[in-house]
This record gives structure tokens, C-alpha cells and sequence, in this order.
């Protein structure tokens, strides 16, 4: 079975090809993720291809102000962080153009409570690259479109 993204199984082939690398060189990366693993995990991915981490970060409350005064180019959220969810957060980023997608372990929990209004819904397991590659996606439509 292939990664579930918006709720769709997806293929994961061709994940982060030479036209995308480039996508991230010396972009600001905020990922929010409070299990300490994942969240080295993905900063990991974020870094070899270039790109500048902030965090990760395991709160909504650190990660929004992060977001409204680290001038962040993009995010990674994940859905639950604790008892409460990110939703709030990835609202703030689609109100600024920040591009972000959800990595999360709870879609259901994530599509019932409308992140898909916001950011591409992930869900975990999938491989950092692809959640890199899906973020990508999504900077290169908001670059094209200002």
C-alpha cells in the first residue's frame, strides 16, 4: 500500500527529482512536530536538500509565534500536538502565503476538523521525501500565483 494523502493512496515514485532540490536551497522551513523523532526526521530531509529548519518545534503555541515573526517560507504540521490540534496554525499560514502541508497520524481527525481548507493532508507513515515533495508542489502553485 502506497502513502495516503488527501485521503487518496498516492504513488511514490520519482520522489524529489533534480527539478525540485532546488525548490528548498536557503528556504526557512518551520516543522512542527512533537514527537521529537519524527520531527528530527523530517529536518533531516529538510537539510539535505538545502533548506534552513526552524525546529523542529512541538507546540501550536511556539510554532504560530514562530511563524508570524520567523518569516518562515514554508511548514510542516503535524495535526495533533498534545491535546490540542494545529488547524489554527495552518489557517495563519494559508492567510499569509505560507505554504504548508499536514503530516499527521490522525487524517480522519484532521479532514473532520477542515485542515484540508488549509494544507495538503498527509498521512504517517510516508517517507520525509514525499512529504517534501508534496510541500514543494504546493510552494512552486503559491510562487506562480503572486
Amino acid at each position: 500500500m502506497g502513502p495516503i494523502i488527501d485521503g487518496t493512496e498516492v504513488d511514490a515514485g520519482g520522489i524529489l527529482g533534480m527539478d525540485r532540490t532546488d525548490v528548498y536551497k536557503g528556504k526557512r522551513v518551520l516543522v512542527v512536530e512533537d514527537d521529537i523523532f519524527i520531527g528530527m526526521d523530517i529536518a533531516d530531509a529538510v537539510e539535505r536538500v538545502g533548506g534552513i529548519v526552524y525546529g523542529p518545534v512541538t507546540d501550536r503555541d511556539s510554532a504560530t509565534k514562530i511563524a508570524s515573526f520567523g518569516d518562515i517560507d514554508c511548514a510542516i504540521i503535524d495535526f495533533n500536538l498534545g491535546l490540542r490540534n494545529s488547524v489554527k496554525l495552518a489557517e495563519y499560514c494559508c492567510e499569509n502565503d505560507i505554504p504548508c502541508v499536514c503530516y499527521t497520524g490522525d487524517s480522519k481527525a484532521a479532514r473532520k476538523a477542515n485542515m484540508q481548507k488549509f494544507a495538503l493532508v498527509i498521512e504517517k507513515p510516508t517517507k520525509p521525501t514525499l512529504v517534501l515533495e508534496k510541500l514543494a508542489e504546493r510552494m512552486q502553485a503559491t510562487d506562480s500565483s503572486r
